[in-house]
């Protein structure tokens, strides 16, 4: 489905993001997810989930954009149905080149990464279809991946049910054209937060990178765990041999990887560590980094024989509650930095420092992107959404100036997912995809985002009334549950052109309960600093906004105010 149209970003002035397409993905049995994106110059792969429930399997079936029944899901008797894989390859008008598809086994999450010769490989972490565990006669088949390739092919990948429910990793090459080049399965035997993260170098060589408690096995290879929740490094040949794995040494802690990329050169990976006790250390070979009790942020570069290159950690710094919590949702490259998106209650220091690079405004999950230095690790960048409750899943820099996309929960009247710019640290929000619904019917949540050039690919999910898309208006009242929403945005006419103001003198400032309003005639750069001098929210107000705060003193643009 193409798109013409535009419209102007909140907190902007004189420019426009336009969408290139917007194709909405309609699961008639369930809910339909964005699970992640693959894009080159000239190839871009979406891979969604979609739930299919019951035994009528002519009703198990999914909908991408305006084409019907491109695939259908395993048939089951699960209360809440089963999770199926759908890849497709789009062209540049958004429409579909081909879907490849599950229709046994039940994926719980997946990534993908694109090949030199135009093909695509995706790492599913796999189990078998839902069943019924009530029920004695609801023996699932002995498959934990059946795939449907372009030319309706269906390839069985064998693995006898023994009564319980494990997840495995399975790895797919897929053609250009959409035909089942090859398959690896890695048995794990492990619980469904195994998860599997890909990246493909210069030579298709794959890298998966993930967390796990159970043993893998790569052929005659065994990786295993240090704890109930380690991580896991591994090399994959270009037809999906087993080259090597990197092992992680230390003390007692818990860590994962929870993004992997390939980039000049390099395997970079981003993920969490959290120290079982004060003074525990984890360490990249000769690299010794020391984590905190809350959970940690690092990130690492890896040469493409899995040498660490570098390591480097983001130590947690609590909210004003005592508590701190980190989620990492992406890591990219650019301009010299290794920009790891998520979301944060606190914030980070570099090791060693005292000083946060960034922090959340109060202690709410908020959207932030830190980075390192793609030379050496160091951690330099950091910077937060400060407003309601938000993440960001994918940076890119331009013109010295961070961009990133994800969604922000402002407050029931705001709800949207949205493209930021931070100029120093102040965020310039432009909404992107937004509801008129309260947020108990279903916002629009960012699931992923990657920027390829100056285009943006994101896949989003809403459901009830739908989402409006940059002016155009997607109804998914007749939807049974969450519908996912895939989108490529042009972003040419934004990169360095969201423009940042001076404090106007005539903002109107008042304090309300639970928070301060703001209320002003032009974009206005606005801060608010508690009694002891700290900031605890900076951004653009555009008309009219309200920032919560906890009960007490506040300076707001020189004024101050009494929250009650």
């Amino acid at each position: 489905m193409i798109l013409a149209a535009s419209a102007m970003p909140a907190g902007a002035q004189g420019v426009a993001a336009t969408a290139n397409w917007v194709t909405p993905i309609n699961a008639n049995n369930g809910i339909s997810t964005p699970e992640t994106v693959a894009a080159s110059d000239n190839n871009t792969f979406l891979v969604s989930k979609f739930v299919s429930k019951g035994n009528d399997n002519s009703l198990n079936f999914v909908n991408f954009g305006s084409q019907e029944k491109v695939a259908f899901g395993a048939p089951n008797k699960a209360t809440s149905g089963n999770d199926n894989l759908l890849l497709t390859k789009v062209n540049a008008d958004g429409t579909a080149a081909w879907h490849v598809y599950s229709k046994q086994g039940r994926v719980a999450n997946a990534s993908a990464a694109t090949t030199s010769d135009g093909g695509v490989v995706v790492a599913a972490v796999t189990s078998f279809t839902a069943f019924n565990a009530k029920d004695a006669t609801d023996i699932p088949a002995n498959s934990i991946l059946d795939i449907v390739d372009a030319d309706n092919h269906t390839t069985t990948i064998e693995k006898a049910f023994a009564g319980s429910a494990v997840y495995d990793i399975v790895v797919l090459k897929i053609s250009a054209d959409g035909h089942l080049d090859w398959f690896k399965h890695f048995a794990a035997n492990d619980a469904s937060s195994l998860t599997a993260k890909i990246a493909v170098d210069n030579a298709d060589n794959i890298y998966i990178g993930g967390q796990h408690a159970k043993t893998l096995s790569f052929g005659e290879n065994a990786v295993a765990a240090r704890s109930a929740k380690s991580l896991y490094l591994v090399k994959l040949d270009n037809v999906g041999n087993f080259v090597k794995s990197f092992d992680i040494s230390g003390t007692d802690a818990e860590d994962y990887i929870d993004a992997v990329t390939f980039a000049d050169g390099k395997i970079f990976v981003a993920g969490r560590v959290k120290a079982k006790a004060e003074g525990n250390t984890i360490a990249f070979a000769d690299i010794t980094l020391a984590p905190t009790t809350f959970d940690d942020v690092f990130a690492a570069a890896f040469s493409t024989d899995l040498v660490p290159v570098w390591a480097s950690i983001a130590n947690s710094v609590a909210a004003s509650d005592g508590k701190h919590t980190s989620q990492v949702k992406g890591i990219d490259v650019s301009e010299g930095f290794v920009l790891v998106s998520g979301l944060v209650k606190g914030g980070y220091t570099a090791a060693g420092a005292t000083d946060a690079v960034t922090m959340s405004s109060g202690t709410k999950l908020e959207g932030m992107v830190i980075g390192f230095s793609i030379a050496d690790g160091a951690l330099s960048k950091g910077v937060c959404v400060s407003e309601g409750i938000s993440g960001l899943y994918s940076a890119t820099i331009k013109d010295n100036k961070i961009y990133a996309f994800g969604y922000n929960i402002a407050n029931a009247d705001k709800q949207a997912s949205s493209l930021f710019e931070f100029d120093g640290e102040i965020a310039n929000e432009n909404v992107i995809a937004t509801t008129n619904e309260p947020a108990s019917a279903g916002y629009p949540t960012t699931f992923y985002a990657k920027f390829v050039n100056s285009s943006l690919l994101a896949g989003v999910r809403a459901k009830g009334k739908g989402i409006n898309v940059l002016g155009n208006v997607y109804d998914y009242t007749n939807q049974k549950d969450f519908t996912a929403t895939v989108m490529s945005i042009n972003l040419k006419d934004v990169f360095g052109g969201i423009s940042t103001t001076e404090t106007a003198d005539d903002a109107r400032i008042w304090a309300v309960s639970g928070a301060v309003k703001i209320s002003v005639a032009s974009p206005t750069s606005v801060a608010v600093y508690n009694v002891a001098g700290q900031i605890v929210a900076k951004r653009i107000v555009t008309d009219e906004t309200t920032i919560a705060l906890p009960a007490g003193f506040y300076i707001v643009n020189g004024k101050k105010v009494v929250v009650k």
